[in-house]
Order: structure tokens, then sequence, then C-alpha cells
């Protein structure tokens, strides 16, 4: 999946989980779990 590549790499910079979320369009509930689960 595109988006979590995409959301590590945000998460490599030190982005916080709220921000990431926002940027993919989802809640930071589900990006994390799409992180968490990648």
């Amino acid at each position: 999946m595109k988006q979590v590549s995409e959301a590590r790499e945000l998460r490599g910079q030190g982005l916080t989980m709220r921000v990431i979320a926002e940027r993919l369009g989802v809640s930071p509930a589900t990006a994390f779990r799409r992180l968490r689960n990648s």
C-alpha cells in the first residue's frame, strides 16, 4: 500500500501520528493501525 510507505517516510521525518493521519486523510487511529499492521 502506497500510503504506508508514505506514512513511514513522514514518521522518519519526526512527524506526529496526527499530522501523518491528516496528510493521508484518515483518522489517527486508522493511520496508527495501518503502520502497525504493515
